[in-house]
Order: structure tokens, then C-alpha cells, then sequence
């Protein structure tokens, strides 16, 4: 479907009256805006009766189809489609625009070039126009006249994509051609058909957040825990015991056990309660918010467990769930599966020195329902039970300063979706960047040690499908970084960063030949010659001889993506579902509306997290949180 507004293409090419200089209606105007005062106004008639008269004749006989394909044969193939276009299909920005020409009317030249100009199109006559009010810059264009697929096509990313809003309206010229014209123009019109979806999920969770956080409550005077009170004196006699025993071997021996727990405890970060001073919580709610402070870690990560008689113990899955809302305060939501039960919350810590090493906390809470409790589960072996809970989300967003704010239960349900996320962006780059460097010294420690640099002893890179591993880290580098991180980089395209590249196309653009008859703007990546390939070759020149050969081949066609943060919806099949874009009007909050069919119900959907201009040695995405899709059956209340 090409819109009426850029029928002025298609009108008059071949009139019976033999002019040859009757182009396109574009090219007249353009004239006579040189000529007059109205010097950026184009008018163009939306007069549809013959293709009217030709569809009826279509629909009612199949067999006059040939004949509508021949009469109405359109001039060049466009992406986005002219018209009216979803800003969705922009994707930020990240994804090309192409115009295919027919290559039986048009033919490339050295002059073909691409402008965009901002415009406000005037519906109310029956003769509609467009004024030009700016124009646009254009980045990367190249022309593609390979004979794979169609043997000529524009491509080119204009900058208004980038940060698009509805109503916004373009017209895009493309000229310098030859043949049956020497210019072609289209006019698009962008408009956002989610917005008032988006905004209306933005208003729910926000109403459901204000509920969650707005008891003052959860804000309390914070105070430690006299579990902690009790261990910290305990660990302060423990210097005393330790400078008596090194005055005695004999009893050195004696406190292997005892010392081994004190420093544990000596070593336990203080953490302070806020909304439950008491450890000891007996409820009737399946739902419990729990808040703690403690500036001394940088993580913090949390398991519920069911008590058995006989103190036997049982993990809840997707039981308990954490939030690190600033730099010290943590939000807990616990999930209570079971009427008149015993359980027990238990947390695990990282300090600032170690964000990595999650270590067990010696707090913990002992919760009690009653008899009044909603029963979620009949037991632990339920068949609900693989949809029931809170979304497990990664320490890797804590570290990242980002917060999952919808949806934060497990499941997901076939239907339109909302996903809202914030996300500290200064904090998230500063703590990628840190990433990077460290793994860019093991690069070169690497580079230069062969593999002899590696520690195979050590996990290298944390499994993207264990995201809530407490090994996960950029603790060793993988030789597979130099071959892996070049099909990885490769899958990062999007609108290059240089300014708009002048086109030279070579051979004889009369025909075209057997051969292929490309000619690409200068490169716009950094990928093959800062990233992929070092200064010096490395100590096994047979990597670097397999990326100059590759970079040859994939470096015209590969450009830097845009933006610096990328939250990535994906299924564990490795589907891409879509990307969260951020709010303009909000910084920092990213969200998407996905639609999930049928046919993803049990598939666990995953949010990943990228920066494409930080990770540059390895470019591997971190798993921030995971759901389950399912279909909308009956659950019990508060489930």
C-alpha cells in the first residue's frame, strides 16, 4: 500500500502527447518554486478514480489482474512505506530506510543523492500541500547495485528517526537519477498508534506503585536487628580470644570451628532494618514488603524457604524478590505460597571491593501464616507452581542501578503485555565502562601471553542463563572473545555515526552486467580496525589473518548502532520479541507494549541488557530479569 501522497510519482510518465519533458509533478513544482514567492510549497491532486475503477474491475474478475499489475506499475519500492507510518517500525531509529527504484524506468548516477526535509502537509483543500520548514540531515547513504535481489537500492538513515514523535511529517527526495525521471519524491507521516496504550499502562503501574511504596511504614527510623547486635558483640570478644590464643599455640589449635564462625560474623556487612524491626512475623496476607538499609554492599539477594517438621527445608521458587531503589535503600516483596506454614527469609550480600561474591548474611526473618492465609499452592507439587511467584530478576541490575517495575510477577499472559523499566543510565555506562577496561587489560594480557594467559581454573564469563550466578563477573577473559565477539558485533546494526558520505559509483551504469556494481560510503564502524583488531599482531597471527579477511567482506556492510542502552526483549529460543524505548517525556524510564500469541505459551521470556558503544571486546548481553509466558487461566486470589 503507497499512500495518495506520493502518487505524483506514478501520474503522467509516459503521456500520450509525446512531451518528453513532462516529469513527475515534484520536479515541476520545484521549478516553479525557483521562480515565485511560494518557494517551498509543493502541490500535488489525490484524484484515486481510475485506480478505483481498475481495483472494483480486479476484485470482480481475477483474470483482469495481470492487466491491473500492468497498468499500475509503481516506481520504486519504499521502506518505511509511504504515507502514514507507525513509529514503531523505526525502532528508534536503529533500522534503515531503503528506496528500490524500478530498474527498468531508473538507473543510478554519479549525482544520486538523498534529502529530507521536514514539511507541514494542508489537508483542508481538495488539492493538498506540503511546505518545506526544514531540512533534515542524512546519514550513510550507499547505493546497492548488486544483481542479488533487485538490482538497485537506496539506503540511508535520516537523523529526524532517531528521536521521532507522532505527527511528524517528512519528505524525501531522491534524485540525481536517470531514465524516466531524474527524481522521485515521497512523503511520509509518522504517528505513534501505541501511545495512548503506552500511557495508559504507565498510568496503571504507577497507580500500582504509589500503592506499594506509599505506606510510610516501610520508611521507618532504621535500627539494627538485635540478631545482629548479638553477633557483632560476639565478634568483638573474638579479637580479645584471638590475642590470648597466638600468645598459645596449644590452644590455637583448639578454635578452628569457633574462629570460623566468628569471622564469618566478624565479616557479615551491617544491615539495618526499617519496616520490620522484629524478625519474628506471623501474618494472614500472602504478600509481605520488607525494607533494610546498609551502605557497606553494593548487592543484596534474597531466598524463601518452607520449614518441614523435623527442621527439614524446602526452596520456594520465586519466592522473594529484591530492589535496590538507591545506593542503600533495598525493597523486598515476598511471595507466600501456603496457609499456616512456617518459612524463613534468608539473604545473601556483595560489598563494594567484591560486587561478585555473594556471601550469606547472618539476618534473617522467620514468617508464620495463619490459618486465614490465602492458599496459593496446594503444595510443592502443584502444577501451578511453575507460573507461581515473582519475577527472579539479576543482581546484574543492581549493579547496573536498574529497577524492573512491570511486570514484577513470573507469569506473563497471551495478550498485549506492558514492561516498564528505570534505568540510572550515568550509573549503568560508569559501571559498563568499568567492565570494559578490565577485560581489555585481560585482552592484552591475553594478546600477549597466548594462552598461556588464562586461567582455565576460573570461570571466564558468567552463563547469560544463569543471570543470578554469584560467580558472574568479568573475572577472566575467554579466547573465544577474539572470534566469538566478531559474529556478535556483526548482529549490532544501525545508523552509522559520520556525517553523510558522498556516492562514486564505477563501470557503466548503462546496463547491467554480470558484475557486481557496488561502491559503499567510507566505513562507519569501528568494529574491524579499533575494536576486533589490534595495533600489533597478536601472538597467533592466524586470528588476526581470518579477521582481515572477514573485514574486507562485512565491514561496508556493518554500522554502529545507536543509542548506548539497550534493553532487549528475547524468548529462550532466542527470538527477539522487541527493545524497550525510552520515554522522552520521563528520562530514564523504558517501556514496550509486546503482544504474545499462543504459540509462546510456556517459553520463558528474557530481558537483556546491552551497551554496543561500551562492550567492545566482548559484546555479550546480561540477563536482567525472566517471566513465563501462559495462558489467562483461573488463579486464585493474589496469586
Amino acid at each position: 500500500g503507497r499512500s495518495a501522497l506520493s502518487d505524483n510519482n506514478n501520474n503522467n510518465n509516459n503521456n500520450s502527447n509525446g512531451s518528453g519533458n513532462n516529469n513527475n509533478r515534484s520536479q515541476g513544482a520545484g521549478r516553479a518554486a525557483s521562480q515565485n514567492a511560494e518557494a517551498n510549497r509543493r502541490h500535488f491532486s489525490l484524484d484515486g478514480a481510475d485506480i478505483k475503477t481498475h481495483l472494483l474491475e480486479a476484485v470482480n474478475n481475477p483474470n483482469a489482474r495481470d492487466s491491473l499489475a500492468q497498468v499500475q506499475s509503481i516506481d520504486a519500492v519504499c521502506y518505511p512505506p509511504t504515507g502514514i507510518v507507525p513509529i514503531a517500525l523505526l525502532e528508534g531509529g536503529s533500522v534503515p530506510w531503503t528506496i528500490m527504484p524500478n530498474a527498468s524506468k531508473f538507473q543510478p548516477t554519479s549525482k544520486t543523492r538523498v534529502r529530507v526535509w521536514l514539511v507541514h502537509i494542508e489537508r483542508n483543500t481538495a488539492e493538498w500541500t506540503a511546505d518545506r520548514l526544514q531540512e533534515v540531515a542524512v546519514r550513510g547513504m550507499s547505493v546497492d547495485c548488486s544483481l542479488q535481489g533487485e538490482p538497485f537500492c537506496v539506503i540511508f538513515w535520516p537523523d529526524a528517526a532517531l528521536e521521532a514523535t507522532s505527527g511528524l511529517q517528512l519528505e524525501v527526495e531522491l534524485s540525481g537519477l536517470t531514465g524516466l525521471s531524474q527524481e522521485l519524491t515521497f512523503f511520509y507521516e509518522l504517528q505513534a498508534f501505541h501511545t495512548r496504550d503506552l500511557d495508559r499502562g504507565l498510568i496503571a503501574e504507577s497507580a500500582r506503585l504509589r500503592s506499594l511504596l506509599g505506606d510510610g511504614s516501610l520508611w521507618a527510623n532504621s535500627q539494627i536487628p538485635a540478631c545482629l547486635k548479638e553477633h557483632r558483640n560476639l565478634g568483638r570478644d573474638r579479637r580479645t580470644i584471638a590475642d590470648t590464643k597466638n600468645r598459645r599455640p596449644s590452644v590455637q589449635r583448639g578454635r578452628s570451628l569457633s574462629s570460623h564462625f566468628l569471622d564469618d560474623q566478624q565479616r557479615a556487612p551491617l544491615i539495618e532494618t526499617m519496616s520490620h524491626h522484629n524478625t519474628q512475623i506471623v501474618t494472614n496476607s500472602v504478600d509481605i514488603r520488607l525494607t533494610l538499609k546498609s551502605e557497606a554492599i553494593c548487592a543484596l539477594e534474597a531466598e524463601l524457604l518452607i520449614i518441614r517438621f523435623g527442621e527439614g527445608e524446602e526452596v520456594v521458587p520465586h519466592g522473594a524478590q529484591v530492589h535496590k531503589l538507591s545506593e542503600s535503600h533495598y525493597l523486598i516483596l515476598v511471595k507466600l505460597p501456603m496457609a499456616r506454614c512456617r518459612y524463613e527469609l534468608r539473604f545473601w550480600t556483595a560489598k563494594h571491593e567484591a560486587p561478585h561474591d555473594m556471601v550469606k548474611h547472618p539476618l534473617k526473618y522467620s514468617i508464620t501464616t495463619g490459618e486465614q492465609c490465602q492458599m496459593l499452592l496446594s503444595s510443592m507439587e502443584d502444577p501451578l507452581l511453575k507460573v507461581f511467584g515473582l519475577a527472579r530478576v539479576s543482581v546484574e541490575a543492581q549493579h547496573h542501578g536498574i529497577v524492573i517495575l512491570a511486570p514484577m510477577i513470573q507469569r506473563v499472559l497471551v495478550a498485549s503485555c506492558y514492561f516498564l523499566v528505570y534505568v540510572d543510565e550515568a550509573k549503568a555506562l560508569a559501571y559498563a565502562r568499568e567492565q570494559a577496561a578490565a577485560q581489555a587489560v585481560q585482552m592484552r594480557t591475553v594478546s600477549r601471553g597466548g594462552l598461556r594467559g588464562i586461567d582455565r581454573s576460573r570461570p571466564s564469563e558468567v552463563n547469560p542463563s544463569l543471570p543470578w550466578s554469584s560467580a558472574q563477573g568479568s573475572s577472566g577473559a575467554s579466547f573465544g572473545a577474539l572470534s566469538g565477539g566478531l559474529l556478535k558485533g556483526l548482529g549490532d546494526s544501525g545508523p552509522p555515526q559520520n556525517g553523510d558520505q558522498g556516492l562514486q559509483l564505477s563501470g557503466s551504469l548503462a546496463s547491467l552486467g554480470s558484475q557486481s556494481r557496488r561502491k559503499y560510503a567510507p566505513p562507519d564502524t569501528s568494529l574491524f580496525s579499533k575494536r576486533l583488531l589490534s595495533q600489533d599482531i597478536p601472538a597467533h597471527p592466524e586470528i588476526f589473518e581470518m579477521h582481515e579477511l572477514l573485514r574486507s567482506t562485512f565491514e561496508p556492510r556493518t554500522k554502529d548502532s545507536c543509542g548506548e542502552v539497550h534493553l532487549d526483549l528475547t524468548t529462550s529460543w532466542g527470538e527477539c520479541r522487541g527493545q524497550l524505548r525510552p520515554r522522552v517525556d520521563f528520562p530514564g524510564f523504558y517501556e514496550g507494549l509486546i503482544t504474545l500469541t499462543e504459540s509462546e505459551v510456556n517459553k520463558i521470556l528474557r530481558l537483556q541488557l546491552r551497551f554496543p558503544k561500551v562492550q567492545q571486546e566482548e559484546f555479550s548481553p546480561k540477563v536482567l530479569c525472566e517471566w513465563t509466558v501462559c495462558r489467562g487461566e483461573h488463579f486464585p486470589i493474589g496469586f
